[in-house]
């Protein structure tokens, strides 16, 4: 199950699920010693220990240049052992798939159409369409909106990258003129403003 290791005896590093693994396998990562809330960089080496996080946490984003060691959790619904968040953390997904999420402190839990809920230069990413509900990430060379893009990261708040081409607005019913709010299920919340198909060709 999803549970971070680190509890056990001679644990050094932590589980992570797999995609489309039925929530019963994962990968071991090496841990690092950087604690719980104090500053890391996902970026570094991985042999790097005084940047990594500690068994059972993950380097998360804090703000719009700085990332922070936060506590692994169990989502709601996974097999496994349970693993809940401190206090007023929420657990949140990372990528939509898999049972592990991570523990979100209240200032970056966000949704789309709340624009002032993200620190500023961060934007609101959001895992699963099917729920409005996601935590504040930073930025990658931050186009303009309608701009330019090759990832969801490049397109400011309330937009994704469509065909890794251009940021369009990510909806809730309706979208612009010209677009029309596709939605993956009939429940979901969010959907991605598309363009119109083309009108049939004249008989």
């Amino acid at each position: 199950g999803p549970e971070p290791l680190g509890g056990e005896q001679g644990a050094t590093g932590s589980c992570a699920e797999l995609p489309n693994s039925g929530n019963h396998v994962g990968l071991c990562f090496p841990g690092g010693g950087v604690g719980e809330g104090q500053t890391c960089n996902p970026n570094a080496p991985r042999g790097s220990v005084d940047a990594h996080c500690q068994p059972g946490l993950s380097c998360k984003p804090d703000d719009a240049q700085t990332s922070k060691c936060r506590q692994l959790c169990t989502l709601s619904g996974a097999n496994g052992a349970p693993r809940s968040c401190p206090g007023d953390q929420v657990c949140l997904h990372d990528t939509g798939w898999g049972a592990t999420g991570f523990c979100t402190p209240p200032r970056l839990q966000c949704r789309i159409g709340d624009q002032s809920a993200c620190p500023q230069d961060m934007r609101c990413h959001i895992p699963r369409m099917w729920v409005n509900s996601g935590a504040c990430h930073q930025t990658v060379q931050l186009a303009a909106r309608d701009g330019a893009c090759t990832e969801d990261r490049n397109c400011p708040n309330g937009q994704y990258c469509y065909d890794r081409t251009r940021c369009r607005d990510i909806c809730t019913q309706s979208c612009r003129q010209g677009e029309r709010c596709y939605k993956w299920g009939n429940d979901d919340e969010l959907g991605y403003c598309i363009p119109n198909p083309p009108p049939p060709p004249a008989p």
